[in-house]
């Protein structure tokens, strides 16, 4: 807790005057203040209150620094005292430190203070020595290579960082792998930054990570021992076999949560000769995938998949990788249990994004049951979003592996080849009744508890967004195996709040003319350069009850007037 009369809060965030120059690295971390003012009726009542909020925030761990701050005689310190005093007497803490920081502060003295308190002696005699975090950013990275030769004018060695018995954080940059010694284990480090190559991307680790950009040479030794604790690994043009290196560690990178690629030339399938090595599972911790410009990507994998592998992926991104024919196959889509986002950019040849062969109905399984986000960019020869062997299977299976059951948000932009988005089966309640009948029931709802049988697929499908797509028909279709079994039925998306189509000239409807559309949630429906489509709303395109806004062209309809307009009643 900070408390001091000479002070500027800066979007809630609580800093000295002295120490606005570390702004940057402070503001990284949750910091609250509380501002003591003068002129209040009943100073007392505020001290009290302000005492019971900050011992509520201390017993939040998100909290890093709270500050107090006010005119001088305001009452700072003795808040802070009181707060101190009520803390111990809570448990919070079971020892409170008091250190006054002045404008010239002395930090050999303000940590003599704390160590009397503390009832320790600090040995180390030079600040370097006692230091906690070290950040050298771009000020310097001409470090000694490990053979003790100087690179450029480089003087120091990343071994001396060993002696730092109190280190905690390091923020460190380094022009070669050379410069890393056989042995380099830093015990009390909890996060850390290390770029190679790069300028510093960030002042202040919130994690374990490494930077690593044109690396020519295998990994060292002293090296390796570091990346087996790392949590985040960005690699920039890196070839194929310094890759392979990279992840064949011993027992592997078990704590890697995200990963980014980008700029190889000469991978074809990425798990297969990059990620796989000796550990049990393939990237159990990993939480981000993400791969750029790798251009000669022909699939993400070739042969099959150790079981736990990916388990924890959360977030799947690739962009600019021309190459890549399928994204997901079956073998991949069983592991990926946690999968949240797939994100696809600019992948000129990719042919589908889930790719599934009969494997993937041999049982009952829920693939991608924890997707909620999908966004698709530019993909010019993208066909389907699905690949089955057949359609029938796939009908058959739909419902029973339960996929896209919490899919909360499409946007498809580019995609000229893809005629449709869903398949009918993915996304249907069925209602067995002749339309003419459906059109004679006044309480839908009713209507729908009693007779439906619900599919769980897109349920929870909130907002669906179409743009510039040449050659879509239809949002959600039906293959011609299909047409005359589900004549007369019904798809619902119960949650669908935001539908957009634009800039797609050919689409003509939402869904086939064999089913009826319900959109019970839908609040805003918007309908640009798309005439097909136009002049079929004038037939009306379903249902939406809840209809707050619609344009339709350079038309704007609210209210009752969007959903009547919706179902063709006007």
């Amino acid at each position: 807790m900070v408390a001091s009369s000479s002070s500027v809060v800066d979007n809630g965030a609580f800093l000295s005057v002295d120490d606005i120059a570390i702004k940057q690295r402070l503001t990284m971390d949750p910091i609250i203040a509380y501002q003591l003012r003068k002129n209040v009726e009943n100073t007392i009542h505020q001290q009290r209150e302000a005492v019971h909020q900050i011992i509520e925030e201390m017993q939040d761990d998100h909290y890093k620094v709270i500050g107090i701050y006010g005119m001088g005689g305001i009452g700072k310190t003795t808040l802070a005292k009181e707060v101190g005093k009520m803390a111990r007497y809570c448990g919070i803490v079971n020892k409170v430190i008091m250190v006054v920081v002045s404008q010239k502060r002395k930090t050999r003295k303000i940590q003599g203070q704390i160590a009397d308190m503390l009832g320790r002696r600090l040995k180390e005699e030079s600040t370097l020595g006692r230091a906690e975090e070290l950040y050298t950013g771009g000020s310097f990275k001409l470090w000694q290579l490990a053979d003790g030769s100087v690179e450029r004018s480089g003087q120091a060695s990343l071994s001396e960082l060993m002696s730092l018995a109190h280190l905690n954080i390091l923020c460190v940059e380094v022009s070669t792998l050379l410069a890393f010694p056989e042995i380099f284990d830093l015990p009390s480090i909890h996060k850390f930054e290390i770029t190679v190559g790069y300028n510093s991307a960030i002042c202040y680790p919130n994690s374990r990570a490494f930077y690593l950009r044109e690396i020519k040479t295998g990994i060292p030794n002293g090296m390796r021992h570091m990346l087996q604790f790392t949590e985040e690994l960005t690699m920039f043009c890196a070839c194929k076999e310094i890759l392979k290196s990279v992840f064949d560690i011993k027992g592997g990178l078990n704590h890697l949560r995200t990963l980014e690629i980008t700029a190889n030339e000469d991978i074809t399938y990425l798990v297969d000769e990059v990620l796989h090595s000796d550990a049990p599972v393939t990237l159990g911790a990993l939480e981000k995938l993400h791969l750029q410009n790798l251009k000669k990507l022909c699939l993400l994998y070739a042969c099959s998949i150790e079981a736990g592998s990916f388990q924890n992926l959360q977030i799947l991104k690739v962009d600019l990788c021309h190459d890549l024919i399928h994204l997901l196959g079956t073998s991949l889509l069983q592991r990926l249990s946690s999968i949240e986002e797939v994100h696809v950019y600019s992948c000129n040849k990719l042919f589908t994004i889930f790719h599934l062969d009969k494997a993937a109905f041999d049982e009952e399984q829920k693939l991608l049951s924890t997707l909620k986000r999908i966004q698709l960019h530019r993909l010019p020869w993208l066909s389907k979003i699905w690949k089955v062997p057949n359609q029938s299977l796939l009908n058959e299976n739909l419902q029973k592996i339960q996929c896209f059951n919490n899919l909360t948000d499409v946007a498809i932009c580019y995609c000229d080849n893809l005629r449709y988005v869903f398949p009918s089966m993915a996304a249907q309640i069925f209602v067995n009744w002749i339309v003419s009948k459906l059109w004679g029931v006044t309480d839908w709802k009713e209507s729908l508890e009693n007779h439906q049988k619900e599919s769980q697929s897109l349920g929870k499908l909130e907002e669906l967004k179409v743009n510039e797509m040449s050659n879509l028909v239809k949002l959600i279709s039906i293959e011609e195996s299909e047409r005359e079994e589900e004549k007369h039925k019904m798809i619902v998306l119960p949650e669908l709040k935001s539908l957009r189509v634009t800039k797609s000239q050919n689409v003509e409807r939402l869904c086939s003319e064999a089913f009826i559309m319900d959109l019970p949630s839908l609040e805003e429906f918007v309908l640009l350069e798309c005439p097909k489509m136009a002049d079929t709303i004038k037939h009306g395109l379903g249902s939406a009850s809840s209809l707050l806004k619609a344009q339709i062209e350079e038309q704007s309809f609210i209210g009752t007037m969007a959903q009547q307009v919706f179902s063709g009643k006007v």
